[in-house]
C-alpha cells in the first residue's frame, strides 16, 4: 500500500474533490501528474485537523482567500 498526500491535487473526473491522503495499492498507483484517481483508490483519509470534509481544491482555495481578506 501507498500513501499519498494529495490535499492539493483534486480528480478530475470526480468534481475535482481532494482528499488529504489516498492510499493505493503498489500495483495500481494513478499516474504522476493525476495523483488522485478515486478508480484506482483502496481509501482515503480526511483529516479533522481543519473543520471541513472533503472539499474541492477551487472550493478551499476560495475560503482562503476569503479569509485572508477578513
Amino acid at each position: 500500500m501507498l500513501l499519498i498526500d494529495t490535499h492539493a491535487n483534486g480528480d478530475a473526473l470526480r468534481d475535482n474533490l481532494a482528499p488529504d491522503i489516498s492510499v493505493y495499492a503498489a500495483n495500481n498507483v494513478p499516474d504522476v501528474d493525476a495523483k488522485t484517481d478515486f478508480s484506482k483508490m483502496e481509501l482515503f483519509v480526511n483529516s479533522n485537523l481543519r473543520k471541513h470534509p472533503i472539499h474541492s481544491v477551487t472550493q478551499r482555495t476560495h475560503k482562503r482567500k476569503t479569509w485572508l481578506r477578513e
